[in-house]
Parts: structure tokens; C-alpha cells; sequence
């Protein structure tokens, strides 16, 4: 290897731990100096094993044979593997138990011991229900642009930095502003080495590849959940969800809901609308890496969005039923080779929209459903990194993840995806979910949304049985 290539990997081998984002009781200097998340339970046991809840065990990550040039263009990326540029060690929670130190329960469930299953909780459709609850969901999602996380903490340096043996800096961030760094964390470029010079290169661990439903489901089940605890503080709080089917404009895109359009600016919120005072964070790409740092969650400048402006030679509007019942009976395999955005008749590149949605087929000159929606807004929710910004962005992503739930409903069994050979790193069902702690694999969201504790309103009734069983 070039001298260049060997220094990096000395480095990597012997350096104490990496940061990303991090769960605050794991950021004291014993825990990053033993490389291990394995908070005390109440009973001052790690991860409650005197209590029989889990044990603090090592992470185990998916194998994956790499030849040395992958291995070599992976030392730089932090999420690689993850959590094992941070972590050895974390708690492994018996049976439903969960958490950082197994005291909580896992979703759906509840109870001291963690098995009863709790009353399923139920996402309503946005624009169906009445002012009152609108306003009220509006609000918390106000409030927690403001409310600090009192969970986790984000990393601001970049890894290379810290590989060159930099200590690494941590700030607080809003839980808004969490769940939009995450989106931006797990989707952003990484830095590579080409021809001994260092380039940046499109990775992403939450999009274009099988990863991107179960991901999106557990991204909105986390967000729920600290929106809950955080911020709403009632049990019985849950996000709902915009059914875009044929409408010719953004119908919740008025002031009551998700702000309307400035007056004086058509590319700006409305006044009238507590959203038009939102800045966003994670705008500037690349920039970032490059300059040696992560994205800070330091404010970039108001959100932007001008509905209905878009391009016509990428997308014909928001996506009609017909599009979505084409979809949900087209494809009985939920992805295919090439397992990204060249797969055909693939369920996954069907909803995430790059396939044709009468055909099948995959077509990188068009965007369908899911990414046609983003393309739609003409502004902040159209990039990757910064769509989470936009408040739409959490309504718009319950509504995929029901019809993600539509399509495992039907097709049962055949839902799994068990597919190890071309899959890209951070895809595989066994890897882990980035940046995500408590640890959770990707293959944990295929399970059905009634196994997770929540079920969409339009499906009460189909439902039923399935809880019963």
C-alpha cells in the first residue's frame, strides 16, 4: 500500500474511539475510553442484567467480504459497520426489553416485564381531522424546533480529523433538529481516497437500496417516540400522515397546517404560520466534509418551498391512486437486482420512485411517487440532506410508510428480505440501522406497523384479526 494508505490504517486500528451521534450517557470518558454503551439500570447493574433485563455484549456487524480497494474507501466513513467505529460493547436486551440499558419496552409492548402488548396507537390522515388536533400537532412540532434533546448529543467533527487524532466536539441540537441531522448524517457523501487524493463519493445507508422503507419506518417510529416523551409528554401522541392521491396542488400547505405561501415571496412561509420563523440546518453538502467538520445544527437560512414549481420534464405532479394501486399489486418482490436504483420490478424502487409506475422498469430520467412528492415542494424537502426540514417531510413519509404496510400485508411471508449477495454496505437485513441507538438491524422493519405498536386509520378494520392472533 501507498505510505499515505498504511498511515491511515495505523491510525484507524489504535485510535480510542469515533463519534457520531451519540446517546449522552455513553459520551463519559470511562464509556469512550472502553468503547462500550452499556449504561447502569436502576438496580446499578449494566444494561439490568442483575435484573434479568440484558447484558453489555459485544456488537456483532454483518460480515462483508471487501476487496482492499472497498476496504480502503471505507476508512473514512464513520457509519461503515456501524456502530464499530464508536463501540465495541452495548446492551443486548432480553427478550422484549429495550433502551440504552434495557428499561423500557420494545415498541407495541408494555408492562413491568415488558409482555403485554400495549393498545395499538393510531396515525390519522392530516387533513381529515378537525382544527383543534391539527393545531395542537402543529404546535409540538414548534415547540420541538426549540426543546433540546435531552437524550443525545451530535457530533461536529469530522472523521478524518478525528483519525488525525483531533479530539472531537459535541453540541446540543433541538429534537427537531435531531431527527433532521440524522436524515442528513445517513444520506450524506463520504470522503474517499482516489489515485492518493482524497475525493468525496455518494454513499447512503437510508436510500436508493433495500434499507429505505424499514429505515424511513424506524426513523418515524424513533421521531414519534421523542415527540411523545419529549415535547407532547401524552401516551397517546402519534404522527399522521398526508394522503397526497390526486390532488393538483399541496392542499396542506395553508397557514392552519403546514404554513402557506408568503405573499411577497412565493418561495417563503407565510407569516401567518409559526413555520415561516423555522431556519434549517444541514444545507451545505459537501461543504461540510470538506471542510473538515459534520454538519453543526447551527441555523442556514429560512425553509423554502414553492409547491407545484416543478420541473415538468421530471415529474407530471403528485401521484394519482391509480399510480399507487398499480404499484402496491405489481411487484411480488420487494427489491431485485441490482438492489438500487437500477432495480426492476422492485417493490422498494417502485415507492421510492425510481421506477415506472405502470411498467415497472427502472427510469433515472423520471421520479415517481415517493421522490416525486419531494420534487413537488421546489424547495428545502427536494434535497436528500435537508428535506427533514420541512415539516411536510414527516406527513409525507407516514403516507409511504402506510403503503409500505399495505404491500407487506399482502404479500405476508414473501415481505422478508434475506438477499446478502450485491447488496451495498448498510442495506443487508443484519446491518445495522444508521445512526441509530438502542442498536436495531434493518431486517427489524419488516415487521408489520400492528408488531410495532401503531396502525394507519384507513386499516382499523383489516387489522383485527391480526392483533388478535
Amino acid at each position: 500500500l501507498p505510505k499515505m494508505y498504511l498511515t491511515v490504517f495505523t491510525v484507524y486500528l489504535f485510535i480510542s474511539v469515533a463519534y457520531a451521534q451519540f446517546p449522552r450517557r455513553c459520551t463519559d470518558s470511562e464509556s469512550l475510553r472502553a468503547r462500550e454503551c452499556c449504561p447502569t439500570f436502576t438496580d446499578d447493574s449494566k444494561c439490568g442484567e442483575s435484573s434479568n433485563r440484558g447484558i453489555c455484549s459485544p456488537i456483532n456487524t454483518a460480515p462483508l467480504d471487501l476487496t482492499r480497494n472497498e476496504t480502503i474507501q471505507l476508512l473514512l466513513d464513520d457509519r461503515a459497520f456501524w456502530p464499530r467505529a464508536f463501540y465495541d460493547r452495548a446492551c443486548r436486551c432480553y427478550g422484549n426489553f429495550d433502551g440504552l440499558d434495557c428499561s423500557s419496552c420494545k415498541a407495541g409492548y408494555q408492562g413491568d416485564n415488558c409482555d403485554v402488548r400495549s393498545a395499538l396507537r393510531i396515525r390519522r390522515n392530516f387533513t381529515s381531522m378537525d382544527k383543534t388536533d391539527i393545531q395542537k400537532f402543529v404546535t409540538i412540532l414548534d415547540e420541538s424546533k426549540r426543546v433540546t434533546s435531552k437524550n443525545y448529543v451530535i457530533l461536529v467533527t469530522s472523521y478524518d480529523r478525528i483519525l488525525a487524532g483531533e479530539a472531537p466536539e459535541f453540541l446540543n441540537i433541538s429534537v427537531y433538529n435531531l431527527f433532521v441531522w440524522m436524515h442528513a448524517y445517513v444520506s450524506r457523501d463520504n470522503l474517499v481516497f482516489q489515485d492518493d487524493v482524497i475525493n468525496s463519493a455518494d454513499v447512503d445507508y437510508a436510500h436508493e437500496g433495500p434499507a429505505f422503507l424499514p429505515w424511513h419506518r424506524y426513523y418515524l417510529l424513533k421521531w414519534e417516540q421523542e415527540l411523545r416523551d419529549v415535547v407532547a409528554n401524552d401516551v397517546t401522541f402519534t404522527i399522521p400522515y398526508w394522503d397526497w392521491r390526486d390532488n393538483q396542488d399541496c392542499d396542506v400547505c395553508n397557514d392552519v397546517m403546514m404554513g402557506g405561501n408568503d405573499a411577497d415571496n412565493v418561495t417563503l412561509i407565510s407569516q401567518g404560520s409559526p413555520i415561516s420563523k423555522w431556519e434549517i440546518i444541514c444545507s451545505k453538502g459537501n461543504d461540510y466534509i470538506e471542510g473538515g467538520s459534520q454538519c453543526t445544527g447551527a441555523s442556514e437560512g429560512p425553509l423554502l418551498r414553492s409547491p407545484g414549481n416543478y420541473d415538468p420534464t421530471k415529474i407530471s405532479g403528485l401521484p394519482t391512486s391509480q399510480e399507487v394501486d398499480d404499484v402496491i399489486v405489481m411487484s411480488t418482490a420487494y427489491d431485485t437486482d441490482d438492489y438500487d436504483v437500477a432495480a426492476n420490478q422492485s417493490f422498494r424502487n417502485l415507492v421510492e420512485g425510481f421506477a415506472n409506475t405502470t411498467t415497472g422498469v427502472a427510469d433515472p430520467s423520471k421520479s415517481y411517487l415517493h421522490n416525486a412528492v419531494h420534487l413537488f415542494m421546489n424547495g428545502t424537502m427536494s434535497e436528500v440532506a435537508t428535506s427533514a426540514n420541512d415539516p411536510i417531510f414527516v406527513l409525507h413519509h407516514a403516507y409511504v410508510d402506510s403503503l409500505y404496510e399495505l404491500w407487506l400485508r399482502r404479500r405476508g411471508i414473501q415481505g422478508r428480505f434475506d438477499v446478502t449477495e450485491g447488496v451495498q454496505l448498510g442495506h443487508r437485513a443484519d446491518d445495522f440501522m444508521v445512526p441509530f441507538f438502542p442498536l436495531v438491524r434493518n431486517r427489524a422493519g419488516f415487521a408489520t406497523s400492528t408488531r410495532l405498536g401503531y396502525v394507519y386509520d384507513y386499516m382499523v378494520d383489516d387489522v383485527i384479526n391480526d392483533v388478535a392472533s
